[in-house]
């Protein structure tokens, strides 16, 4: 999906990919994946990369392996719903 379309540059939120690598190459980013709808591997050639793979990230671990996650003492969930389904005691 394109969002943020200005000035001839866009950003595009992937999902449904599996990310197999990221590298630098020159001033760009080049991400090796997997897509997992149609079961290829493709190279996606970015200015910039913004990783939200999670907790177990293959962007983590590949641009800094010696950094380990670590537990911060909570477990945070979010979610969506419904205004008139939140009990009052819940606001």
């Amino acid at each position: 999906m394109s969002i943020g379309e200005r000035g001839g540059t866009f950003a595009v939120y992937e999902t449904g990919k599996l990310v197999e690598s990221v590298r630098g190459v020159g001033n760009n980013m080049s991400v090796t994946y997997w897509d997992l709808e149609d079961q290829s591997s493709n190279i996606l050639a970015a200015d910039i990369v913004i990783a939200a793979d999670g907790v177990h990230s293959t962007v983590r671990k590949t641009l800094f392996p010696d950094l380990t996650p670590e537990y911060a003492g909570y477990v945070t969930w979010r979610g969506v719903v419904p205004e008139n389904k939140v009990s009052e005691n819940t606001t």
